[in-house]
């Protein structure tokens, strides 16, 4: 404690006795502690302590409702102690608790005692408690974990614990995570939660801090940043205007691409720092509560408590706290009301992280590189550059004969150089059609080497342009790429869940200039059509290309799975990952691509300039000089993933087996009537990938090279198949792959992917709760966008191949969805999930499936016909449905797809299909309407409109769904007897308080507190405690003597404003006849004269 510089320390299992085993002294310090009342000096165990300084103001919390474990009806040995300390001008409740294993019954002991705790509580302790939620390591919870879970949702409590572990009992076993932190939500935003890597005992220290100073070691300085908070538009555009209209006519005059370029750049920088002007970036923002009154109340305290005026001082020190208390909640207020449904979700996350005091630091740990320790931002950067420049040079194992044939036949192509080349398409000169559209989409992002934002070109002036446009076309009918755009600044990103002390572990990301960036996106829209227009690229490759998606691989090896379990027998897979791919590309081998796909003239120059004699430099830590990169692309350029496309386009031209790719992602899959045939023609495809490589001085990451199996047959072992070899070495097998985000099993029931998606969607659940001790509870619609944009993608990614899971994993991914709704709306743990997705317009996950699967149809059907993933549905649907099923010799009939094939994409989207058509029976639907059907821009007028009308026919399909669902529901008869219509109730009515619509909700669904409403089990009576009838919400609102005169003004107010008699909907809001204004008032009331009763809801 003294080594740490702790105040308070919290300890569990002291076996401490006040008379066999007192704890020994502890100078300066205050000990309060617990013990079991059966411990003895023999038979000590148990027992909690909690030891604070003696600055601290603490004491004992007396008044807590603590079990007794020396009752006959309570077989536990938990134990707690409380106590409460004054710190930073407020109150702050600590609690640390024990509970032993396998004390099943000791954690609902605590539900009492949660409820009396005050607002801003911290809870420590060992709870023995495994769930998911906040033990990565734990795949199912105990009876322990979920009753803690339960604890936590229903005193909205907030878990600060990270994915680390916190015990181990020894290095053979698995680590668990069962001690927990958890605070109340105001308190949240304060703590600091750190953990020690460290054993003690099998549990890892755990450090908590409250306002922790998060300067530790000074960063390196930031550059200045631009002001474009508020800028003035109207003056930027006459100071481009008054600048670049004089210099038009000396730019157009000269040839020299160079001096152009450096003209414009500096004339722009000029322009911004007479209009716009920098600003100095603090590494710690002022706090935003500090306003001009504050801190003049703040001096005029001070000189009070300079002067010895304790009277003026008191006065002064009172009102300087209200003003920062209150200035504190106009703050977060304002910010987190920026949060609306009009917010990007890049805003949204950013507004988040901020407001949880997650800041992203710009120091890095001591650098291990050759035996060297870099610890200073000098070393560091060195490092770093050295490190990303030694995997763009080009090792000395591969062919010399091959480069020197490269060399020749480029040298003999810039010797031949025919002047009809000129005349292809996307080699005319750039027009302003093409720039203007590219200005204007623009973002706001980092700056590169030039200091020029994108904001500045977003609003040039008409002559600004004009002199980008002659530049852009100079450049590029000379076929040469400015030297200076060459240029790039590094950012070293660290890769998640790498050692960060090592190099390797960093990514580098180029920030480029800004002129650079959007010569690139126009160059990049012609070299796409080129290639798009000669399928220059292969059909397997899905990254980067328009209607395709991650998704499509996914697809076409599920259901060639699928397909083959109906023939009983295996599908082997092989993944294989490029090793740093955009760092590898060898340039000159990329120009002999280019050429010999048929690109020629100008855009060939221009290409062949831009991936030539690039240089780079490190902008943090530190600033390096520039580096010379033989090899490589930037990584953050726009041109950069088409122009890998094109250097990897032929890997798998000559393989034999299925294969799918990804950007650098190959996967190859393979089944034969015999498992040996198999391996033979996988093993012949890897032997063929080493070649390729070898030639084009590629590498494969080998740890990252795995394969496994698929199939339905329980006894096939896929470890006791023939070995694959790659580059000589075996494979690993991997039985449960993860392919582009989703995990895959040997049987693909999605089970295990289901489980791993629940598990990070109750994380970021958690998160939710986080913000429900904030202004933003009050505030539904926000929270809605963060359930819709957070959590609800979570659980939907590739939702298109599992759409035929289990009832039981269809089951967890709702419950997840209806605990993020449960904390929104405050309802009770079994309100059903229909009412919930009722109250907040959201559908369930399963119609929503539906619906994804309905839309990647239509997006399949726009691909090019000779596209691998409509070619392989077509022949699908029209030719190879009638498989034999597994085990029968009886073919199934050609309409009817077989019980595996129902459970893949292609039988999943054939039901969905049909049930539109029933949904919609006098309307046809072309999804799958012959093999000649064309993609939208091919085909009549019809077919477009359908195209574009297709997402709005979805979503009337979709709300009919709802209402079937709602309408077949047994779980809400309350509910719907109130409102029978499926149809969306009074908008997300926001209360004046999270309170009030919390009472509110709670009684209109029927899920409350009520006797005759509790549906927690017959543990209490039905009958009202005032006057013994049954206990009913119209009970209370209507018929309850005790609240008679309370009612009686409060029904009067109802009535006034609806102007009709007070009936039970129109109190909870149903009648669709009144406004939204009115609706609100009327619901503020219910909820109040609720309040009022002072009855549990």
């Amino acid at each position: 404690m003294t080594s740490s510089a702790s105040l308070i320390c919290a300890l569990q299992e002291t076996r401490w006795h006040p008379v066999h085993n007192p704890p020994p002294p502890f100078y300066d310090y205050t000990i309060f502690f617990n013990y079991h009342p059966f411990s003895d000096f023999a038979h000590a165990r148990g027992g909690t302590a909690l030891i604070v300084h003696n600055s601290l103001q603490a004491s004992s919390l007396d008044n807590l409702p603590l079990p007794n474990p020396s009752s006959p009806e309570i077989d536990s040995e938990l134990c707690s102690v409380w106590i409460s300390l004054n710190f930073h001008s407020f109150q702050v409740a600590l609690g640390n608790i024990y509970v032993p294993p396998q004390s099943y019954r000791a954690i609902p002991l605590l539900d009492p005692i949660f409820s009396r705790l005050p607002s801003r509580t911290i809870i420590c302790g060992d709870f023995n408690a495994k769930h998911p939620s906040w033990d990565s390591f734990c795949a199912s919870p105990n009876t322990a974990g979920r009753s803690l879970q339960r604890l936590i949702d229903d005193h909205n409590l907030h878990i600060l614990n990270s994915s680390e572990f916190t015990h181990r009992q020894s290095p053979l076993l698995r680590p668990s995570v069962i001690d927990l932190t958890l605070v109340s939500n105001d308190l949240a935003p304060k703590v600091d939660w750190t953990i020690s890597h460290h054993l003690t005992g099998g549990h890892r220290p755990i450090h908590i801090t409250i306002n922790k100073s998060f300067s530790t070691t000074s960063p390196a300085p930031r550059p200045p940043k631009w002001r474009l908070s508020a800028p003035n538009v109207k003056l930027f555009k006459a100071a481009c205007e008054s600048k670049f209209l004089p210099l038009l006519n000396h730019l157009h005059s000269s040839d020299n691409t160079e001096m152009i370029t450096s003209e414009i750049s500096n004339s722009l920088h000029q322009v911004g720092l007479d209009t716009i002007g920098l600003r100095s970036q603090k590494h710690h923002s002022p706090k935003p509560w500090i306003t001009p009154k504050i801190k003049s109340l703040i001096t005029a305290r001070n000189k009070a408590r300079r002067k010895n005026q304790p009277d003026i001082y008191t006065r002064l020190r009172n009102q300087v706290r209200f003003a920062i208390s209150q200035a504190k909640l106009s703050s977060d207020t304002k910010f987190l009301r920026k949060i609306c449904s009009s917010s990007s979700s890049a805003f949204i996350w950013k507004a988040l992280s901020k407001f949880c005091g997650q800041k992203r630091s710009n120091i890095f740990p001591p650098l291990t590189y050759n035996d060297t320790v870099a610890d200073t931002p000098v070393q560091q950067a060195e490092v770093l550059i050295q490190h990303f420049q030694s995997i763009s040079t080009p090792s000395d194992h591969f062919d010399k004969s091959f480069e020197n044939f490269i060399t020749e036949k480029l040298a003999n192509s810039r010797k031949s150089f025919d002047p009809s080349d000129q005349k292809a398409p996307y080699n005319a000169p750039i027009t302003t059609f093409e720039l203007e559209p590219i200005l204007s989409k623009l973002k706001n992002t980092a700056v590169g080497p030039d200091n020029i934002p994108n904001w500045f070109l977003r609003h040039a002036s008409p002559s600004l342009k004009t002199a980008i446009l002659d530049l852009f076309n100079k450049s590029f009918l000379q076929g040469r790429f400015p030297n200076t755009l060459k240029v790039a600044n590094i950012v070293a990103i660290p890769k998640p869940k790498k050692d960060h002390s090592l190099p390797k572990s960093y990514r580098p990301i180029s920030l480029l200039n800004t002129l650079s960036r959007v010569f690139e996106s126009i160059i990049q829209k012609r070299l796409y059509y080129f290639c798009e227009s000669t399928r220059a690229l292969p059909n397997s490759q899905s990254a980067y290309r328009k209607y395709r998606s991650c998704i499509d691989p996914l697809i076409l090896l599920t259901q060639s799975a699928h397909a083959n379990f109906n023939r009983s027998r295996p599908t082997i897979m092989v993944q294989l990952d490029f090793s740093k791919a955009f760092d590898s590309v060898w340039s000159d081998a990329l120009k002999l691509k280019l050429l010999n796909l048929g690109l020629k003239g100008n855009l060939l120059s221009w290409i062949s300039s831009f991936i030539s004699n690039r240089q780079y430099r490190m902008s943090t830590p530190h600033t390096t000089d520039y580096h010379h990169f033989p090899l490589g692309v930037f990584q953050g350029s726009i041109l950069s993933p088409l122009l890998f496309l094109i250097f990897v386009a032929d890997c798998a031209s000559t393989l034999t087996s299925f294969h799918a790719e990804f950007a650098d992602d190959l996967t190859l899959w393979y089944s034969a009537d015999t498992i040996e045939e198999t391996i033979r023609v996988l093993n012949s495809d890897l032997r063929k990938l080493e070649i390729w490589a070898n030639k084009w001085r590629l590498t494969f990451s080998l740890t990252k090279c795995t394969y496994s199996a698929f199939s339905k047959n329980r006894r096939f072992d896929p470890q006791s198949i023939p070995k694959l070899f790659f580059f000589g070495i075996p494979l690993t097998y991997v039985k449960y792959p993860r392919l582009l985000g989703l995990n895959l099993d040997p049987e693909l029931s999605f089970s295990h992917h289901i489980s791993q998606i629940c598990t990070s969607g109750l994380k970021k659940v958690n998160l939710l709760r986080r913000l429900m001790g904030t202004p933003l509870q009050s505030n539904r619609p926000a929270l809605l966008i963060l359930v819709k944009g957070f959590i609800r993608p979570t659980l939907e990614y590739a939702s298109e191949l599992f759409h035929s899971i289990s009832t039981s994993s269809s089951l967890m991914l709702e419950r997840v969805q209806a605990s993020a709704l449960r904390i929104i709306t405050g309802a009770t743990r079994n309100t059903p999930h229909e009412i919930l997705n009722m109250e907040c317009g959201i559908s369930s996950l399963r119609l929503r499936r539906d619906q994804s699967i309905l839309r990647k149809l239509n997006k399949i059907q726009a691909l090019p016909a000779d596209s691998l993933l409509r070619d392989s549905l077509t022949s699908w649907w029209f030719n190879d449905r009638s498989f034999e099923p597994i085990n029968t010799k009886r073919p199934c009939p050609s309409d009817v797809p077989t019980k595996s094939e129902t459970r893949s994409f292609f039988g999943c989207a054939y039901q969905a299909h049909q049930q539109l058509l029933e949904c919609h029976p006098n309307q046809t639907f072309p999804l799958i309407s012959n093999p000649n059907f064309h993609p939208p821009w091919r085909v009549n007028p019809i077919d477009i409109n359908y195209h574009q009308d297709f997402r709005s026919i979805l979503r009337k399909a979709l709300r009919r769904f709802q209402a079937l669902d709602y309408t077949n529901s047994d779980t809400c008869q309350f509910f719907k007897s109130l409102h029978p219509a499926h149809r969306p109730l009074w908008p997300h009515s926001t209360l004046r308080s999270f309170t009030l619509s919390r009472i509110i909700f709670r009684l209109r669904s029927g899920f409350c507190k009520l006797g005759a409403h509790r549906h927690f089990g017959a543990l209490n009576q039905e009958l009202c405690p005032n006057c013994n009838q049954t206990d009913t919400i119209e009970h209370l609102l209507f018929n309850c003597p005790a609240h008679s005169h309370s009612r009686a003004i409060f029904l009067s107010k109802i009535v006034s404003i609806a102007n009709q008699p007070a009936t039970l909907q129109l109190l909870l809001g149903f009648p669709p006849n009144l406004s939204n204004h009115a609706l609100t008032s009327i619901a503020t009331l219910t909820a109040l004269f609720v309040q009022k009763t002072n009855r549990s809801i």
